[in-house]
């Protein structure tokens, strides 16, 4: 048994990696429950994560243990309409100028970012990392942080985190000094952004979240931007980590220079998710995201395993798949679910690891059986393992299906029901909303409208008429001050685009 050391002796580096999947992040908490209740979550010395995982991740490391982030997840409604702000403007922009490009993303993702700052427990910038008392850092359980996103401009690799740091003065693997080019071990490195404003940068689903501008396309003390005058001022804007590394491993190992690895992937497994295309254009987007995610982490592990075999690295890893892929990336209402699923993984992952390493002859994963983890047998081997996909029970797949087609069911006839019985309310709504918009003016109109209409009917047939006309001919002069106000309306937001 190899024993892994860090480069200068050390104790040896520990990193957890965590993926994107929209909600389906909820699987990283209820692993981490596990890992905490072990042991081995309190030797995790860095956190990289992508998109959802940079969410966890971002948490995790300012402070929060596994059970506050549950509980920060459970507060989200089941119908995130808190954290959803459509780009509103812009649709109205498009429609205005008949111009698609107006739209930049479905969603703006401002409310997003705020409710994350307001997570964030004892670090909001990577420049308060640095700063954190270290008798604070200790009983805060804060870690270091690397959040992956992709440069939507020239697809760079960016990795946000805190760039204090020392290693970031010394030449790395490539030889390159990041205080000179940006760059480190071939990722751009940045650490003038909020926490907040990079996790909002890595979640950016292309077409579902409009790319986050960065600071830092404004200059400033960016050695890049130093390095290439010609991009000084120019737009810098990112578009989710998955674009690229839906699960940051080589990230993890590169940046935050890994000797031991737990990498948590949550997408796409190779089975068949059904009725993808009628769940619309977000969920289209995000398993084409998760399809090419899997065929770079296969990538990256190759990778990984040629070094280790050519003795030019030594690491000792572990991939964990929960498979979550039934899931959908909104899906809040089943958010207990999956953390549930997580914490199902968890414990199947280490049991699986311990019946491998009895097949194999190989030391036990357990200091105390089932209780607490020898973190140094755990990852005691010079080796990453194969990707571990979690193997349910029999049946318990098809159980849930049945169960979630009930449940769909009973919400559908919950929904025609209070469709029929607010249809009048709905139908009158848009109507009152436009009245109330007029105010006097409209009541003015009626009242006009009608007595016009009434004097003509009198100088006509007779009082019979007048009476008929007279709510006519107002509605008729009201009617038109409606449409004279939603012109003038149209024009005014129009107007604003040009």
């Amino acid at each position: 048994m190899n024993k892994i050391e860090t480069g200068d002796g050390g104790k040896p580096r520990t990193v957890l990696v965590l993926a994107g999947g929209g909600l389906r992040g909820a699987a990283h908490v209820g692993i981490m429950e596990i890992l905490e209740e072990v042991g081995l979550l309190k030797h995790v010395d860095a956190v990289v994560g992508t998109s959802a995982g940079s969410v966890v991740g971002a948490m995790f490391a300012t402070g929060s243990g596994p059970a506050a982030i549950r509980q920060s997840l459970l507060s989200i409604p089941p119908i995130v309409n808190d954290l959803i702000d459509f780009n509103y403007d812009q649709f109205q922009g498009a429609v205005c100028k008949r111009e698609a490009a107006y739209v930049k993303g479905l969603l703006a993702g401002e409310a997003f970012a705020k409710w994350l700052d307001t997570q964030l427990k004892y670090a909001h910038r990577f420049t308060d990392f640095a700063t954190l008392p270290s008798t604070q850092r200790i009983a805060a359980h804060c870690h270091e942080l690397f959040i992956f996103a992709v440069n939507v401009e020239d697809g760079q690799r960016t990795v946000f985190c805190d760039t204090s740091h020392p290693r970031f003065s010394r030449p790395g693997r490539d030889q390159g000094l990041w205080t000179e080019t940006g760059e480190y071990e071939g990722y751009r490195c940045c650490g003038q952004v909020s926490i907040a404003s990079a996790s909002r940068c890595s979640s950016s689903v292309p077409g579902a979240l409009t790319p986050q501008p960065c600071e830092e396309g404004q200059g400033g003390d960016c050695p890049r931007l130093r390095s290439l005058p010609h991009e000084q001022g120019q737009p810098q804007h990112y578009v989710d980590g998955a674009v690229r590394e839906d699960c940051p491993l080589r990230a993890g190992i590169e940046v935050a220079q890994a000797d031991r690895v737990i990498a948590i992937a949550l997408g796409y497994a190779g089975e068949r998710v059904d009725v993808v295309v009628d769940k619309g254009v977000i969920e289209v987007l995000g398993q084409s995201l998760s399809i090419m995610g899997k065929s770079q982490l296969d990538a990256d592990m190759a990778r990984t395993r040629h070094e280790i075999e050519a003795g030019t690295r030594q690491l000792s890893g572990y991939v964990l798949n929960p498979r979550i892929f039934d899931v959908d990336l909104f899906e809040a209402e089943r958010m207990v679910e999956v953390l549930a699923r997580g914490r199902a993984a968890g414990k199947w992952f280490l049991d699986e690891v311990e019946r491998k390493r009895q097949e194999n002859d190989e030391p036990s994963i357990w200091a105390v059986p089932g209780e607490r983890i020898d973190v140094d047998s755990f990852f005691g081997f010079n080796r990453l393992d194969g990707i571990y996909l979690y193997d349910e029970p029999v049946g318990m797949r098809s159980v849930r299906a049945m169960a979630r087609q009930f449940e769909q069911e009973v919400e559908q006839m919950a929904e025609q029901v209070q469709a029929q019985a607010t249809m009048q309310d709905e139908f009158l709504k848009p109507i009152i909303g436009y009245l109330k918009k007029l105010g006097w003016i409209g009541v003015v109109a009626f009242a006009i409208g009608g007595l016009l209409s009434a004097v003509l009917a009198f100088l006509v047939p007779g009082p019979l008429l007048a009476l008929l006309l007279l709510p006519a001919g107002g509605l008729f002069w009201a009617m038109l001050v409606l449409l004279a106000y939603l012109y003038r309306a149209r024009r005014r937001v129009c107007n604003s685009f040009k």
